[in-house]
């Protein structure tokens, strides 16, 4: 089992009584084992699992495998007291003989300069470069472009890889290379731990990567581009030399390597712990600012999840479960602002509608990047006018997950061929539509044999009583306190008085701005 997936695609119960019922099922009087695999011990979900762990210690055996980029300096008191063995391999390390002045997007510089590392032509015929890249914004597009007519005649091929890329492009980097050409893989953090591309021999590290980090004060989680940790460099030299041997050059000096920390920021302290918080209360954990955590959280992040849960009404004044809604939100493994969402759908008649806006609201990179060209591009724009709304974001995706189950429903096909087809001319990936899918009939199950939840019946023509209207008012009884108000300087101010922008990923950003 994973300590690392809490999501609803994992089928985890984290229920204390389901905990006990795993660890009395061991036959013969034995001790259960419990096999935790890569876990993050300063992770939410396993912060949570830690205190079933913990209260069932003299009932059973746990043993976990981590990644280098886990601090393990916790494990021989959390969560047992337990032996350490550690696994390093050597590798060829070459570091720029001067700092190095290059932001991360601009690929196109720090190829030039891995070109002067003082590589023997002979080895940079056969280099293969797995970078840190992102083809998200018009810039690195430009770069990329940029980059690869400069290597034509060394017959090199370029190609991207990274998570929203599409499918039949991703396979393209697993495919030999022909006689006489090497590849050039420019990927983002996939390449460092998800995937393992073969071949691979020689790695170009730019000491950078993207963290989400979530601000209490303005509510909202962002992804920030910062230096990596030695854990970090450590696991991308390792994906060089995997076959064969290899070498990492590594972007930045020896003395700006021993700068780095020696870990990423934990979880714990770089996220919204509302979720994590109504877990605990749903264990029965009154007080959880006294919750012995693996690694403590601060305080402020603590006291921004309980105010979130108290204004979505899942704890009282008192900071316990509510038994209505509180209860009804712990079940559901979502995000509190979407369970409340789903758990107020049936009053307001739109339980279909919420369960396909909150699956979609569970995956990423729902459009995928078209291929480099004018024409590919205005063919994506003009795919995605098709499900825009004035409404927003949230109603586009209900548009484009209703066009799916239409299409899906007619695809009796053994491998979904319309269906792929059919995300390919829209410029919408598959596996995430899939996923999504997969998430909407599990949360159709829990929902609806679980609860029993039915839609409430409305009546007459009222405005009011609107399909759309409706389905806008259960987000909005879930999301409120990601309101924004437009004033009259042109910015938008959130409900904690922050300063915010539509995003220009946003359908409504070359739209007329709403008011709300």
């Amino acid at each position: 089992m994973s300590a690392e997936s809490g999501s609803v695609a994992d089928g985890w119960d984290t229920s204390h009584a389901a905990a006990t019922r795993r660890l009395s099922t061991a036959a013969n009087g034995t001790r259960p084992l419990w096999l935790v695999a890569r876990p993050s011990l300063r992770g939410l979900h396993f912060s949570t699992r830690y205190y079933i762990i913990r209260d069932q210690q003299s009932q059973c055996t746990l043993i976990c495998t981590f990644e280098t980029n886990v601090d393990i300096a916790g494990v021989g008191t959390y969560p047992l007291k337990t032996p350490r063995v550690q696994y390093r391999t050597g590798l060829p390390l070459q570091y720029l003989a001067q700092k190095l002045i290059m932001p991360s997007s601009k690929l196109s510089n720090a190829v030039s300069e891995s070109y002067g590392l003082g590589i023997p032509e002979e080895i940079l015929s056969a280099l293969e470069i797995l970078e840190q890249y992102s083809e998200e914004n018009n810039e690195s597009n430009k770069e990329r472009r940029h980059f690869a007519s400069g290597i034509q005649a060394a017959n090199l091929t370029v190609l991207p890889m990274y998570g929203t890329l599409p499918h039949y492009r991703q396979i393209k980097v697993f495919q030999i290379a022909d006689r006489n050409v090497r590849k050039v893989i420019l990927a983002t953090n996939i390449a460092e731990t998800s995937v393992t591309i073969p071949g691979i021999v020689y790695v170009i590290d730019c000491g950078f990567h993207k963290l989400p980090y979530f601000e209490p004060a303005v509510g909202v989680q962002s992804v920030c581009i910062t230096p990596i940790s030695k854990n970090n460099a450590m696991q991308r030299a390792g994906r060089a030399g995997r076959t064969s041997r290899g070498k990492c050059y590594r972007l930045y000096t020896e003395s700006q390597y021993e700068k780095l920390s020696t870990c990423i920021p934990p979880e714990m302290c770089r996220s919204d712990l509302s979720a994590m918080l109504l877990q605990l209360k749903a264990l029965g954990i009154h007080n959880v600012l006294r919750f012995t955590f693996p690694t403590p959280p601060p305080a402020k992040s603590l006291l921004s999840g309980l105010e979130t849960l108290y204004a979505l009404s899942a704890v009282d004044r008192h900071g316990d479960l509510t038994s209505q809604v509180g209860a009804c939100m712990a079940e559901l493994p979502l995000n509190p602002m979407c369970a409340k969402m789903l758990c107020n759908s049936g009053e307001y008649g739109c339980i279909e509608e919420m369960l396909s806006i909150v699956s979609m609201l569970q995956v990423d990179g729902v459009f995928t990047s078209p291929a480099t060209g004018k024409g590919n591009i205005n063919a994506k724009i003009s795919r995605r006018n098709n499900f825009e709304v004035a409404e927003g974001d949230i109603i586009m995706y209900l548009n484009i997950f209703d066009a799916y189950l239409k299409i899906r429903s007619k695809d009796t096909t053994k491998y979904k061929k319309p269906c792929k087809d059919w995300c390919q001319k829209m410029y919408i990936n598959y596996r995430v539509m899939e996923k999504a899918y997969e998430i909407r009939q599990s949360l159709e199950k829990l929902i609806k044999d679980k609860f029993k939840m039915e839609d409430k019946t409305f009546e007459g023509t009222d405005l009011g009583t609107g399909k759309c209207v409706r389905v806008m008012r259960c987000v909005v009884s879930g999301l409120f306190p990601q309101a924004a108000r437009l004033s009259a300087a042109g910015e938008y101010c959130g409900v904690r008085a922050a300063r915010l922008h539509i995003s220009p990923q946003s359908c409504l950003y070359h739209h007329q701005q709403p008011n709300w």
